[in-house]
Protein backbone atom coordinates (compact mmCIF):
# COMPACT_ATOMS: atom_id res chain seq x y z
CA UNK A 1 0.00 0.00 0.00
CA UNK A 2 2.84 2.42 0.81
CA UNK A 3 4.55 1.73 -2.57
CA UNK A 4 1.37 1.79 -4.62
CA UNK A 5 1.85 5.29 -6.07
CA UNK A 6 5.63 5.03 -6.62
CA UNK A 7 5.07 4.11 -10.26
CA UNK A 8 3.92 7.66 -11.06
CA UNK A 9 6.20 10.57 -11.89
CA UNK A 10 5.09 13.69 -10.06
CA UNK A 11 7.57 16.09 -11.68
CA UNK A 12 5.76 19.30 -12.65
CA UNK A 13 6.04 19.93 -16.40
CA UNK A 14 4.79 22.54 -18.82
CA UNK A 15 2.39 21.62 -21.61
CA UNK A 16 5.26 22.00 -24.11
CA UNK A 17 7.52 19.66 -22.11
CA UNK A 18 4.78 17.04 -21.90
CA UNK A 19 4.14 17.27 -25.64
CA UNK A 20 7.85 16.94 -26.46
CA UNK A 21 8.38 14.00 -24.08
CA UNK A 22 5.22 11.96 -24.56
CA UNK A 23 3.46 12.80 -27.85
CA UNK A 24 4.30 11.23 -31.20
CA UNK A 25 3.94 13.09 -34.49
CA UNK A 26 2.51 11.18 -37.42
CA UNK A 27 4.86 10.85 -40.38
CA UNK A 28 3.96 10.39 -44.04
CA UNK A 29 5.42 7.31 -45.71
CA UNK A 30 8.20 8.18 -48.17
CA UNK A 31 6.88 5.80 -50.84
CA UNK A 32 3.09 5.73 -50.36
CA UNK A 33 1.64 9.13 -49.39
CA UNK A 34 -1.67 7.48 -48.38
CA UNK A 35 0.10 5.93 -45.36
CA UNK A 36 0.74 7.85 -42.14
CA UNK A 37 3.02 6.22 -39.58
CA UNK A 38 1.51 6.83 -36.14
CA UNK A 39 3.80 4.52 -34.11
CA UNK A 40 6.93 2.97 -35.62
CA UNK A 41 9.32 0.26 -34.47
CA UNK A 42 11.75 3.13 -33.89
CA UNK A 43 9.32 4.44 -31.24
CA UNK A 44 8.80 1.01 -29.62
CA UNK A 45 9.62 -2.59 -30.62
CA UNK A 46 6.26 -3.67 -29.14
CA UNK A 47 4.04 -2.77 -32.14
CA UNK A 48 3.66 -0.58 -35.21
CA UNK A 49 0.55 1.42 -36.13
CA UNK A 50 -0.20 3.03 -39.48
CA UNK A 51 -3.23 4.92 -40.75
CA UNK A 52 -4.30 4.70 -44.38
CA UNK A 53 -6.77 6.92 -46.19
CA UNK A 54 -6.73 5.97 -49.82
CA UNK A 55 -8.53 5.30 -53.06
CA UNK A 56 -6.61 2.03 -53.35
CA UNK A 57 -3.74 0.29 -51.56
CA UNK A 58 -2.59 -3.30 -51.89
CA UNK A 59 -0.92 -4.94 -48.92
CA UNK A 60 1.01 -8.20 -48.67
CA UNK A 61 2.86 -8.14 -45.36
CA UNK A 62 5.54 -10.54 -44.12
CA UNK A 63 3.73 -10.82 -40.76
CA UNK A 64 0.10 -10.87 -39.77
CA UNK A 65 -1.71 -7.54 -39.36
CA UNK A 66 -5.00 -6.40 -37.91
CA UNK A 67 -7.00 -3.94 -40.00
CA UNK A 68 -9.49 -1.69 -38.17
CA UNK A 69 -11.87 0.35 -40.30
CA UNK A 70 -12.27 3.94 -39.06
CA UNK A 71 -14.83 5.26 -41.55
CA UNK A 72 -17.88 3.77 -43.30
CA UNK A 73 -17.57 2.95 -46.97
CA UNK A 74 -15.05 1.31 -49.20
CA UNK A 75 -14.16 -2.31 -49.79
CA UNK A 76 -11.63 -4.88 -48.70
CA UNK A 77 -10.80 -7.17 -51.61
CA UNK A 78 -9.09 -10.54 -51.27
CA UNK A 79 -8.54 -13.61 -53.39
CA UNK A 80 -12.03 -14.93 -53.94
CA UNK A 81 -14.14 -12.18 -52.42
CA UNK A 82 -14.75 -8.76 -50.98
CA UNK A 83 -16.25 -7.05 -47.93
CA UNK A 84 -18.10 -3.74 -47.85
CA UNK A 85 -16.58 -1.80 -44.97
CA UNK A 86 -18.26 -0.24 -41.94
CA UNK A 87 -16.66 1.80 -39.20
CA UNK A 88 -15.48 -0.52 -36.43
CA UNK A 89 -14.97 -3.59 -38.65
CA UNK A 90 -11.85 -5.56 -37.70
CA UNK A 91 -9.99 -8.04 -39.89
CA UNK A 92 -7.12 -10.36 -39.00
CA UNK A 93 -4.93 -10.76 -42.10
CA UNK A 94 -2.50 -13.72 -42.03
CA UNK A 95 1.11 -13.21 -43.13
CA UNK A 96 1.72 -13.02 -46.89
CA UNK A 97 -1.99 -12.80 -47.76
CA UNK A 98 -2.68 -10.07 -50.29
CA UNK A 99 -5.55 -7.67 -49.72
CA UNK A 100 -6.61 -4.43 -51.37
CA UNK A 101 -8.38 -1.60 -49.57
CA UNK A 102 -10.44 0.61 -51.88
CA UNK A 103 -11.85 4.01 -50.85
CA UNK A 104 -11.00 3.12 -47.28
CA UNK A 105 -9.82 4.73 -44.08
CA UNK A 106 -8.24 2.26 -41.67
CA UNK A 107 -5.67 1.55 -39.00
CA UNK A 108 -3.06 -1.12 -39.71
CA UNK A 109 -1.83 -2.77 -36.51
CA UNK A 110 1.42 -4.76 -36.70
CA UNK A 111 2.80 -7.24 -34.13
CA UNK A 112 6.01 -6.80 -32.11
CA UNK A 113 9.20 -6.42 -34.10
CA UNK A 114 11.17 -9.64 -34.36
Amino acid sequence: KEKMLDCFNYTPRTREEIKKLFFLESRKDNVNKAVNHLVTYGDTPCFKLDKVNTESITLKESSFITVIITKNGGKLLFDGGEFTLSQGDKFFIPAKCEITLENAEALLCYPPEI
